[in-house]
């Protein structure tokens, strides 16, 4: 019994023995391709883009024909590339698999190669909770994680208005119903999130859009107009803008019933740069929106005016200035005309003429 059992174990040992040399022959098959990625190199894609990159591997094969395929570890079924270099890729893990016609009968693979994200934001909102806002405008939006961030900015996403700019804060307190959005960024990377909606106890109008007309230098005001959606169950509802003073600029109804698609406006002439919009349920006044209202200045075109110039000296010359954003004409308009050289005041209308050859200043205010 034990010489039988001694050569059974010897017997197993040389069966192993054979399996690994024949394994080890087929490995260093002549004909394979060889993958050098002892000089490859590597370019880390940025905040969360597509634009990493890894070039430099060399092939050395001996046949006609070469493929190059580049796969993600995590996912080796899919193909992501196909040349040497693997360019305009996310943050992951790659392999270069290369096969040719010179008789391997098999594939090569490259090492596993790492791209990191460079100063990338990490975002997660899993566990966000939103509360709905009543009329002391306490809705919320909260519990949103984020690393590798220095300024959290939330922003009203039907206005356009930033509501909450914070170094550390990423938590959206006290605001009215609305749609929200968080960018989170630092130096060099930023994101930002999907929509948040903050819902209200009352049945509210859903705003459309919105366009701005800047006013005139003293001469037009600056108009908004709001274009609303009103949900046929919202009950009739009272509209207000306010200008940045608290003085209501224009009023009315929203009835679903009669006109279910309003557009609202309202004229700001006072200089402020802002414009509120409210609704009341009879209970409180619910902001729905916030709008900028930037004023075009008037400016005067020298490529645009016309100009003749003078001739031997008979003073001939005039200047018609082309005025831009002037208004409709409205206003008083006091014009002024002075020599550069001089400072002198040398005209006192719109047009300047019956002047000699030199350099005119122009200056045009309104007295009201």
């Amino acid at each position: 019994m034990r010489v039988m059992t001694y050569f059974k174990k010897i017997w197993v040992w040389v069966f192993a023995a054979d399996l690994l040399l024949a394994f080890s022959c087929f490995g260093q098959n002549a004909n394979c391709p060889v993958i050098d990625s002892s000089a490859y190199k590597i370019k880390q894609p940025s905040c969360g883009k597509s634009d990493g990159s890894i070039t430099g591997i060399k092939v050395q094969s001996s046949g006609t024909k070469i493929l190059y395929f580049w796969h993600d570890v995590n996912n080796k079924n899919i193909v992501i590339g196909r040349t040497v270099n693997l360019t305009d890729v996310a943050a992951g893990t790659y392999m270069l698999e290369v096969t040719d016609n010179s008789g391997c009968g098999g594939s090569v693979y490259s090492k596993e190669i790492t791209l990191e994200d460079v100063n990338a934001i990490q975002f997660n909102d899993e566990n966000v909770i939103v509360h709905g806002s009543g009329c002391g405008n306490d809705g919320s939006i909260k519990g949103i994680v984020v690393s590798n961030a220095t300024l959290y900015t939330w922003v009203n996403v039907s206005t356009g208005d930033t509501v909450l700019q914070s170094a550390t804060q990423t938590d959206l307190t006290n605001v009215p119903p609305g749609t929200y959005q968080l960018t989170a960024s630092n130096g060099s990377c930023q994101y930002t999130s999907k929509d948040y909606e903050v819902s209200s106890s009352t049945i509210l109008p859903r705003i459309v859009g919105y366009k701005i007309t800047p006013g005139t230098c003293g001469a037009l005001p600056s108009v908004v107009e709001v274009s609303l959606s009103l949900n046929p169950d919202q009950d009739r509802l009272t509209y207000y803008f306010f200008n940045k003073a608290g003085l209501i600029l224009s009023t009315g109804f929203l009835l679903p019933k009669d006109i279910p698609n309003p557009v609202i406006k309202a004229a700001e002439s006072s200089g402020a740069d802002s414009v509120s919009l409210y609704v009341y349920n009879n209970v409180c006044l619910i902001l729905l929106g916030k709008y900028y209202l930037p004023t075009t200045e008037m400016s005067v075109s020298v490529s645009q005016s016309v100009v003749s110039n003078d001739h031997c000296n008979q003073k001939l010359g005039y200047i018609y200035p082309a005025i831009i954003n002037g208004g409709r004409g409205s206003n008083k308009w006091v014009y002024e005309w002075t020599d550069a050289s001089t400072g002198k005041i040398v005209g006192l209308g719109k047009t300047l003429d019956r002047v000699g050859a030199g350099t005119y200043n122009f200056k045009v205010t309104s007295e009201s």
